[in-house]
């Protein structure tokens, strides 16, 4: 057993409370000295600042940094704490302007614990958040990095491109283990519209994977099909979060400092107060200063924050798919980023059907490898190749329902369906009648779920009906994908 005399017990129940009545005094102290950060032409002030037992003493002079350590070392000594000169870090924050004094500054004045001197460093971690004074990168590399060992520890279970488990349980999988670890400690930063890019293309090919879609798939198709957010939506509903917390603490000096910028400063300065006006107005929320005096509840402003992202997203979303030719078969009004598409939630945990769904997922997403759309790759003007001597365009309606190569397949699938006993015989009669009328069967086959007659039976039936139909239409494209293959000796088993 290990008996604590002196302190509290490491990761104890009451341990940071216990901590608190102590560490209080070590903020505080600072804190009422003259020797911190003062924001222009404002009474708030800051020296110190906490989060459990990791301090962060600030200053603008070195000197008077020197100071702070100083105030911190009594404190130590009055309550038997011993600071670890290893694990204390110095940086150097300069505008770009001073740059060229940064090792005039270094050498100026020399900061130590105990005669151990402090050496400056260009990064460490605070509170899990990689502080470098070469700004945000650091920190988002260090996210990428953590997301895929997050992400690579469980690809075991399926979810490697090679794989056969479902995307749908991929895509929970990721929700779960992922996300929280590539979004940790990144809503506090003030990040640049590249950066949030850098982050957006990370996340999307991390989907792109996980539903073993081709590279360079429209940002439509990933999201809705993964019913996801992108990860700027992600990290936005987070730095909401840590708003609407702050609205609720109106004694807290980040309250103070809150209302300060919002009135004082402009929209092109850099504060994360700012970014939060603008996301307010990007997702059509009230003002900040709005939500500082009236603020919301927890659970209301979760709510309103959630309904007004997703609803700016989709509308951008589906705005985006409506301008891409190649999406003409894709329906995203239909769809939701809230949950994955039917497409995946169908096909189950049977590896067959879930290598027919990834088939029609490509074909789908209008990125399916057909003969019309590598006429850019290859001398072939776009024509079918399985139609010897003719000049048919190789396209996904001509590869589903015209190619005569093709036709003895599609005999082939119909008589399946006749003795197929998993699918009822009224299902039976409504793919008949798409298929003898021609009219939509094309989007029936690719995605029968946005058909305004499905979305009926649906409402009325049930799910059942989209069991039904894409166990049909996977089956379908699926069949047709390996025969034109093995037409064109490009099959492998």
């Amino acid at each position: 057993p290990i008996f604590d005399e002196v302190g509290v017990e490491q990761g104890g129940v009451n341990s940071s409370d216990l901590y608190k009545v102590r560490n209080n005094e070590q903020l505080s102290v600072p804190q009422d000295t003259n020797f911190g950060v003062n924001f222009t032409n404002s009474d708030v002030h800051i020296a110190s600042i906490g989060q459990a037992d990791d301090t962060v003493l600030i200053s603008n002079d070195l000197v008077k940094l020197k100071f702070l350590l100083k105030l911190t070392l009594d404190f130590c000594k009055k309550y038997h704490i011993e600071l670890s000169p290893t694990k204390t870090k110095l940086q150097l924050y300069l505008p770009s302007s001073l740059s060229h004094y940064q090792d005039l500054y270094k050498n100026s004045v020399g900061i130590d614990i105990e005669g151990t001197l402090i050496e400056f460093v260009d990064s460490t971690e605070h509170v899990g958040v990689i502080r470098s004074v070469h700004g945000n990168f650091p920190h988002i590399l260090n996210r990428f990095s953590s997301h895929n060992k997050a992400v690579h520890s469980v690809l075991p279970v399926g979810l490697a491109r090679g794989n056969r488990g479902n995307p749908a349980s991929s895509l929970r999988v990721e929700k779960v283990y992922g996300v929280p670890v590539l979004i940790s400690g990144t809503a506090s930063l003030v990040l640049k519209q590249s950066e949030l890019n850098i982050l957006n293309s990370h996340f999307k090919s991390k989907l792109e994977n996980l539903q073993k879609l081709h590279q360079r798939t429209p940002d439509p198709v990933v999201y809705f099909l993964a019913g996801s957010l992108p990860a700027s939506a992600l990290l936005h509903l987070r730095q909401l979060s840590l708003f609407s917390m702050i609205t609720r603490l109106p004694e807290n000096i980040l309250n103070r400092i809150a209302r300060y910028v919002l009135t004082t400063s402009k929209d092109s300065y850099k504060s994360w107060f700012i970014q939060i006006k603008l996301l307010c107005h990007l997702y059509s929320l009230p003002h900040p200063l709005t939500l500082l005096d009236c603020p919301l509840s927890k659970s209301a402003s979760k709510l309103k924050f959630k309904n007004s992202v997703i609803e700016y997203w989709q509308r951008k979303l589906r705005n985006e798919s409506s301008h891409l030719p190649s999406l003409k078969y894709f329906k995203p009004h239909f769809m939701s980023l809230q949950t994955p598409h039917p497409l995946w939630l169908t096909c189950g945990s049977n590896s067959y059907e879930i290598c027919k769904a990834v088939v029609q997922a490509k074909m789908l997403s209008g990125r399916y490898r057909t003969d019309q759309l590598l006429r850019h790759f290859t001398d072939n003007d776009g024509s079918c190749t399985l139609c010897k001597g003719d000049t048919n365009t190789g396209g996904i309606e001509h590869l589903l329902l015209l190619c005569p190569a093709l036709n003895h397949t599609r005999i082939e699938l119909l008589g399946k369906l006749d003795k197929n006993k998993n699918i009822r015989d009224q299902t039976k009669l409504l793919i008949g009648s798409y298929y003898h009328k021609g009219k939509n069967m094309i989007q029936f086959i690719l995605d029968g779920s946005v058909l305004p007659e499905i979305i009926k039976i649906r409402q009325k039936e049930g799910t059942q009906i989209l069991n039904e139909i894409f166990s049909f239409s996977r089956s379908w494209c699926y069949t047709i994908h390996r025969t034109r293959l093995k037409l064109i000796g490009r099959w492998t088993n």
